[in-house]
C-alpha cells in the first residue's frame, strides 16, 4: 500500500499514461494545469503551497524510485512539478491590474521556458545533476524553474 502511494505521488498522479514518451513534459503539463486551476479558483496562496508540497513529496518519494529504477528515472516527475510550479510564480511579479488573460499567457510561457531549460540544461543545470541521489534529481529542475522565472521577469521589464 505504501509503495503504491509512493509510486502514485512520485509519478505526479498520472503514471506516465498521458504522454508515455515524454514523462517530464507530462509532469510539467499536469503541474501547470493543477497549479493554474487552483491559483485562479482557490487563491494565490496555492502556488507556494503546491511548490513546497511538491518539493517535500519529491524528497520523500525519490529514494524509492532511485532504488527501483536507477539514477534520475524518467517516470519520476515530482521534480518537474517542483520546477514548473516555481516558474509559475511569475504571476506574482505581474502588476496587480494585470488581466487574467495576460496571466494565462505568462503561465503558458512558464511551461515553455521551464521545458526549454529542463531539456537543454544550460548554464550549470547539467552540472547540478552530478550532486547525485535525491539532491541531484530535484535541484536541476528547481534551477530550471529559477532560470525561467528570471527570463520571464526580464520579458516583463522589457515590455513595461
Amino acid at each position: 500500500m505504501l509503495k503504491r502511494l509512493n509510486y502514485l505521488v512520485g509519478t505526479g498522479f498520472t503514471m506516465g499514461k498521458i504522454l508515455p514518451k515524454a514523462p517530464g513534459t507530462e509532469g510539467s503539463l499536469v503541474a501547470l494545469l493543477v497549479g493554474s486551476v487552483l491559483f485562479f479558483y482557490v487563491g494565490w496562496w496555492m502556488l507556494p503551497l503546491l511548490f513546497f508540497a511538491s518539493v517535500f513529496a519529491g524528497i520523500v518519494t525519490a529514494p524509492g524510485f532511485l532504488i527501483e529504477y536507477g539514477e534520475d528515472p524518467g517516470i519520476f516527475v515530482m521534480d518537474e512539478w517542483a520546477g514548473q510550479l516555481l516558474s509559475m510564480h511569475i504571476v506574482f511579479l505581474l502588476p496587480e491590474s494585470t488581466e487574467n488573460l495576460i496571466s494565462i499567457y505568462f503561465l503558458i510561457g512558464s511551461f515553455i521556458g521551464f521545458r526549454f531549460f529542463d531539456i537543454l540544461k544550460p548554464l550549470g543545470i547539467k552540472k547540478s545533476e552530478a550532486l547525485g541521489h535525491v539532491t541531484g534529481v530535484m535541484i536541476d529542475d528547481i534551477i530550471a524553474g529559477i532560470y525561467t522565472l528570471i527570463t520571464l521577469f526580464l520579458i516583463i521589464l522589457a515590455v513595461l
